[in-house]
Order: structure tokens, then C-alpha cells, then sequence
């Protein structure tokens, strides 16, 4: 089979099509490698899986034309301060739609709701690592520029691998016919719990240093005027 052959091929599976009839097959099928119900026709060339080969290779086309304009973005974006965060989100979200989305079709609902939020708070927590970031170097203007130009690349780049990592092992136990494990559920909802629990906590301490600093600007400043300039004389 020579390459274009092969390439065509893969390019079918990850369509969800067979390689030789082209007629639509279920992921299912695909994934553990399975005839065709069409033609009969073997969905797996050697011992590693194709589909899986062709769901990587959509990052790998891409990888470095997003990891150079994440580059350009970020470093124009972080002469102006906070703007670069926005073009972080506008990256991580890009990268979501043109790479990730699609291989997370091919699971099954509840395997892919649980994934779909644990990527999604990997998102935000990278959103706001960079944001913090941003108000770090906002003084440093120019230097501050190229730091972040460097924060938007790693921040795309390990978005885009972890996500492909968690969808590649979860395409792996599907091929496996696992079952949607506790872990799996789990873990998403425990980080969310977190996340919501840390903006609580944030929120309570705005709101309490708020009141302290109200407290502060009331009577109590007068009292303890009053008191040292009576104990003064």
C-alpha cells in the first residue's frame, strides 16, 4: 500500500468512513477495529490503531502555525495591558474548536460529558494563570510583551496536549470496551467544587475587607481621634 494510498485511508477513518467503500461506519466499530458492516472490509492495517493516528495528526498539521500566531498574538496583545488574557481565551477556545471537538464526538455521552467538563477546567485554570501573569508584568511594558508572547505559546501548546492526551486514553478505553469509570466522573466534579468553593471564599473576603475598610472610615477613626486628643490634654 503506498503512502497517498495510506494517507487517503486514514483520512476516511477519521471521517468516520471506511477505507475502502467509504460508506459510514459507527465509532464504535472504528475504534475496536472492527470489518466494516458494509463491505466486510478490515478497518486496522497493523496493530495500531489508524483512527486514533489520524485524530493526532489534526494537532500535528497544525501545531506549529498555531504555536507561531499564539506567539505573534501574545506579544502584540501584551503591550496593552490585561488585552493579551483575552487573546489567551480566543487561542484556547480555537484550539478547542479546530483540534479537540471533534475527536470528543466519538465517545459516548457520559464519557464525553465527564471529559468535556475536566477540559474545560484545565482551560480555566490556565485562563487564570495567565491572567495573574498579565497583572504581573503590566509594569514591565516591553519585556512584559515578550513574557507573555512566551506565556501564549506553553499556555496553547499544553492545552492542546493534555486535552489530546485525555481524549486519546479515553478513545483507548472505549476501543477497550471499558466502562465509564468513577474516577472519571469524579475528578471533574470535585475540581469544580474547588473552583466554586475558592470563589466563594475570594468573594467572602472582598466582602469582609470591604466592611473592615467601611468600619475603618466610620466611627472608629473619630473615637480614636477623640481618645488620644483627650489623653494628650
Amino acid at each position: 500500500m503506498t503512502a497517498q494510498h495510506r494517507q487517503h485511508r486514514a483520512a476516511l477513518l477519521a471521517a468516520r468512513r471506511c477505507g475502502r467503500c467509504a460508506e459510514r461506519v459507527p465509532a464504535r466499530v472504528l475504534l475496536r477495529g472492527e470489518p466494516c458492516p458494509t463491505c466486510s472490509s478490515a478497518l486496522r492495517l497493523d496493530t495500531d490503531n489508524e483512527v486514533l493516528g489520524a485524530l493526532r495528526a489534526s494537532w500535528a498539521d497544525r501545531r506549529w502555525r498555531v504555536l507561531a500566531m499564539a506567539g505573534l498574538v501574545s506579544f502584540a496583545g501584551g503591550l496593552v495591558p490585561l488585552l493579551q488574557s483575552a487573546i489567551m481565551l480566543a487561542l484556547l477556545v480555537y484550539v478547542h474548536v479546530r483540534v479537540v471537538r471533534e475527536p470528543l464526538r466519538w465517545l459516548p455521552p457520559g464519557r464525553r460529558l465527564a471529559l468535556r467538563v475536566l477540559i474545560r477546567l484545565i482551560a480555566v485554570a490556565i485562563a487564570l494563570a495567565d491572567l495573574a501573569l498579565n497583572a504581573l508584568v503590566a509594569p514591565l511594558f516591553g519585556l512584559g510583551a515578550a513574557i507573555l508572547s512566551v506565556s501564549g505559546l506553553v499556555g496553547t501548546a499544553l492545552y492542546a496536549e493534555i486535552a489530546l492526551r485525555l481524549v486519546e486514553r479515553r478513545l483507548r478505553w472505549e476501543q477497550e470496551d471499558r466502562p465509564l469509570g468513577t474516577a472519571e466522573w469524579l475528578l471533574p466534579a470535585v475540581l469544580l467544587g474547588a473552583i466554586v468553593a475558592a470563589l466563594l471564599a475570594g468573594l467572602g473576603m472582598i466582602y469582609a475587607l470591604l466592611q473592615t475598610l467601611d468600619w475603618l472610615q466610620g466611627g472608629f477613626v473619630r473615637q480614636v481621634a477623640e481618645w488620644l486628643a483627650g489623653w494628650l490634654g
